[in-house]
């Protein structure tokens, strides 16, 4: 199951760049209209939640990424992390 999935996503890895891309061309203008918007206004709450959206998702992205490059360093295999309690 995990192998299937890390195998899907990594052949998405050219995608998550174009997102990672697109999500920091966000940031930037969101962090610019907090920068000129009245605190306390319904344009700065909205501005707050987007900032948190964009930031979250390309938190995953990066993560995405991070792990796509870790198991390509394993020669495109997907290994289960070892196991501490054993």
């Amino acid at each position: 199951m995990k192998e299937e999935f890390w195998t899907v996503v990594c052949d998405h890895v050219p995608r998550l760049r174009f997102l990672f891309a697109t999500l920091s061309v966000l940031f930037v203008l969101t962090v610019f209209s907090l920068a000129f918007t009245t605190v306390g206004s319904a344009s700065y709450y909205i501005a707050v939640i987007d900032l948190i959206l964009v930031v979250a998702a390309a938190g995953m992205t990066v993560f995405l990424q991070w792990r796509c490059a870790k198991n390509e360093r394993r020669r495109g295999e997907w290994q289960p992390e070892e196991r501490q309690d054993e």
